[in-house]
């Protein structure tokens, strides 16, 4: 039976500007901690070189060549030109950067939703992240979400992390289900979308900047809005080798 054959048996979802603003928690945070730390210059370019740093040093962490801890230290010492920061001096930057992150923790409004009718229409659901899974899960239960899924699976407890196919295989055995028969929305191309159908799942790529719910790309729908996924719909999913690479920015979007 090919792909586009199977039924919807499972739904895994992207966690960090799926379900959650990421992006931002983590803008408002870096904002107030150029203010903590009386750093001057334009606010926006603060932002981007934040987001500059965590695209260098997140992937890194989660191919483990650096520990959680050091990939913080690393972003703290750049963002601020400190390198002769202490590891406990850098630790407290870095908290502080936290602290408000956490603050800023905000479920979008089509979140809660849509994992209603999953639970409706009798699909277990599993949250699909790469990060850690005390901080992820955390980030659900303050949300509001952690009791409207099944599973939450964190690349930090996983035999890898997304893009690779282990890590979609191992989230779906969770569920119960084979990977084939399970559908992942998110909103990152080439750790979602492309990742999944490397498994062999079936993918829906959330693109809220989109002019519309109904377009396709590279023969993968696409949609706007997380209300605009039909619970028991069969998505159109393409074979892999179909699929482009395509650099997206929200490939360390988990980077707390």
């Amino acid at each position: 039976m090919g792909r586009a054959e199977r039924p919807v048996r499972a739904v895994l979802l992207d966690l960090d500007d799926t379900l959650v603003d990421h992006a931002g928690a983590a803008r408002a945070a870096v904002l107030a901690f150029v203010r903590h730390h009386g750093r001057d210059g334009d606010p926006e370019q603060h932002v981007e070189r934040w987001r500059a740093l965590t695209d260098e040093w997140y992937p890194r962490y989660q191919r483990r060549e650096v520990t959680l801890d050091e990939h913080r230290r690393a972003r703290v010492r750049a963002f601020l030109d400190a390198s002769g920061l202490t590891d406990a001096e850098a630790d407290d930057r870095f908290a502080d950067y936290q602290r408000s992150y956490r603050s800023q923790w905000r479920a979008f409004d089509d979140a809660a939703p849509l994992l209603r009718r999953l639970r409706d229409a009798g699909l277990p659901t599993g949250v699909l992240t790469n990060g850690e899974q005390g901080i992820q899960t955390e980030k659900l239960r303050r949300t509001g979400l952690l009791d409207l899924v099944d599973v939450v699976a964190a690349s930090s407890g996983l035999p890898a992390a997304k893009p690779d196919p282990r890590a979609f295989g191992a989230t779906a055995a969770l569920l119960g289900v084979a990977v084939e028969d399970a559908l992942m929305v998110g909103d990152s191309w080439e750790n979602d979308v492309r990742g999944a159908l490397e498994a062999g799942a079936a993918a829906v790529l959330l693109d809220r900047r989109a002019a519309r719910t109904g377009t396709v790309r590279d023969g993968v729908d696409v949609v706007r809005s997380l209300d605009d996924v039909a619970a028991g719909t069969q998505p159109r999913t393409p074979a892999p080798s179909r699929i482009s690479r395509t650099p997206n920015s929200a490939n360390s979007a988990a980077a707390p």
